[in-house]
């Protein structure tokens, strides 16, 4: 993946960071990713090069489906998919 992926530059306040990435960790738990190696995985997916997204691309499509959930209010609430 060249650069970063649409929506880089959204501004969120600690809050909504905080939700958003509980509501990234939910969606992703409820996607059946829930042992130790699969949360090691999922940390060696989250990284990333000098300016570039996630080396898992599909992991970017469900942060921003997180940080919308987290937007809206919605952190906790079934169902997050």
């Amino acid at each position: 993946m060249a650069g970063w992926p649409e929506r880089k530059n959204e501004a969120l306040d600690v809050g909504v960071a905080y939700d958003a990435m509980r509501a990234f960790l939910e969606i992703w738990w409820r996607q059946g990713n829930c042992s130790e190696d699969e949360i090691a995985g999922l940390l060696g997916s989250l990284n990333r090069g000098h300016n570039t997204g996630p080396l898992d691309p599909a992991l970017w499509d469900d942060w921003l489906k997180a940080v919308d959930v987290a937007r809206a209010g919605a952190v906790g609430t079934p169902p997050l998919n």
